[in-house]
């Protein structure tokens, strides 16, 4: 009885408030409710773009990933090529030189750009074991390579395929390994 006495009284206060008061406190209050809605769009929207930003720069870094990926599948095919300019055209000192040079190049740019891989991979939070086994293939074929080089004779032209035959079909599996490589980063990542 006594709440219903009370809420009986305050109603009567309440129908004895002018109208323009009345305006007022709802203006009042529909001011405070913009204000406080305001505050909370706010808030939200600057969650959304802190979050879009990092969406941003992780697409960037994935996009990086993949073009060097492929970059780097594109300068182990040269290097290959590279190699097959060596046996087949290397017949005189100076032009073995050149081939060779250009094979050694190709080699170490794609030792660096594997590395830069790792480091990108790494950074989004990816195991290097997809990396770290391409690098151990590549250095793999490298030294088989050269121990098949040191079979070379510039004045014998069949040594060319002696040497080859040594390390025919060698390089599939490092091929084989980019592929999967430039794959992963395209679908994992």
């Amino acid at each position: 009885i006594l709440k219903s006495g009370v809420i009986h009284k305050s109603i009567r206060k309440f129908q004895t408030i002018t109208i323009k008061n009345r305006l007022n406190a709802q203006g009042g209050l529909s001011c405070v409710a913009l204000i406080t809605f305001a505050l909370l769009s706010q808030f939200n929207t600057d969650a959304l773009s802190s979050r879009n930003q990092s969406n941003i720069e992780q697409i960037a870094k994935r996009s990086t990933i993949m073009k060097l990926a492929t970059t780097t599948h594109v300068e182990f095919k040269i290097q290959v090529q590279e190699w097959e300019n060596l046996l087949l055209r290397g017949q005189n000192e100076n032009d073995f030189s050149k081939y060779k040079k250009a094979f050694d190049e190709k080699h170490l740019v794609v030792e660096q750009e594997l590395e830069q891989l790792k480091t990108l991979w790494t950074d989004l939070g990816e195991s290097p074991e997809k990396i770290e086994l391409l690098h151990t293939a590549h250095t793999e074929l490298l030294d088989a390579y050269l121990k098949a080089l040191q079979n070379y004779q510039p004045n014998n032209i069949n040594s060319i395929a002696v040497v080859d035959s040594l390390v025919r079909g060698l390089d599939r599996e490092t091929d084989k390994l980019f592929d999967e490589l430039v794959s992963a980063s395209e679908t994992e990542l």
